[in-house]
């Protein structure tokens, strides 16, 4: 996209935020052109045509934007790096965008968490010192197997 709207790039470094950046500087240039005209009834009808294929084109760029700012923000660091209500909502949002393709706006929204039951690694202790692999193996596939209950 950026090579398409002539838009040089810096060396970055690759973090979400400098992605971030660069998408936002993209959808500033994409503004800045599909908004170009400040009196569209005085388009020629070439132009009218060229600036309605533009748009037409940018559609479909705001759209992979859209799922490429989903993709950088649903990084498990955006969410622990500031834990606070309001960003679990829009992570959970650009997720119903991404699985159903729409958002679903139906509040208040109600969260149930069901935590199993604890597992004291003490009990095991000693099966561990003789075979360690094979304990971590039995306790994990017991772990996995009460959250598949758990989920159903």
């Amino acid at each position: 996209m950026e090579s398409f709207l002539g838009i040089q790039t810096k060396n970055t470094s690759n973090s979400p935020s400098d992605e971030l950046d660069r998408i936002r500087n993209v959808r500033n240039t994409m503004d800045r052109l599909s908004y170009a005209y400040d009196k569209p009834e005085e388009l020629s009808a070439y132009e009218e045509k060229m600036l309605e294929h533009l748009n037409e084109t940018f559609k479909e760029f705001y759209e992979e934007l859209d799922r490429l700012v989903n993709f950088l923000v649903l990084d498990g660091e955006y969410l622990s790096s500031k834990n606070t209500p309001e960003r679990l909502v829009e992570v959970l949002k650009r997720l119903e965008k991404e699985v159903f393709g729409k958002v679903n706006l139906n509040y208040p929204r109600i969260a149930q968490v069901q935590v199993g039951q604890t597992l004291a690694l003490s009990e095991y202790f000693e099966e561990y010192k003789v075979n360690k692999k094979e304990t971590a193996i039995k306790l994990t596939v017991s772990l996995e197997e009460d959250m598949k209950r758990m989920l159903i």
